[in-house]
């Protein structure tokens, strides 16, 4: 909500700023995951797509497609991402 004040130039830069900011926070929830227990990262990635593909079916079409399929790739991925760099952080 915080960002949709800031942002006053419509859906599309709205859309690109919040996978940006959206990339680093489930890269932190993937570190905090694996922290706690080490292949929880990949369950997180997990529930991410599942979200994501729920968020595609229920919303239709009032956010852009390419956003709601980024969505789907960058949450899970970063998610992974942040996983492994607490396992390689450990070793």
């Amino acid at each position: 909500m915080a960002m949709s004040r800031l942002v006053s130039g419509g859906v599309v830069l709205y859309s690109v700023l919040s996978l940006a900011v959206g990339f680093p926070v489930m890269m932190l929830g993937g570190y905090v995951a694996a922290w706690m227990r080490p292949r929880a990262a990949v369950l997180l990635a997990a529930v991410c797509a599942t979200m994501g593909v729920a968020s595609l079916a229920a919303t239709g079409n009032r956010a852009p497609l390419w956003y709601q399929v980024g969505l789907i790739i960058i949450g899970p991925a970063a998610s992974v991402l942040g996983g492994r760099v607490r396992v390689r952080v450990r070793d």
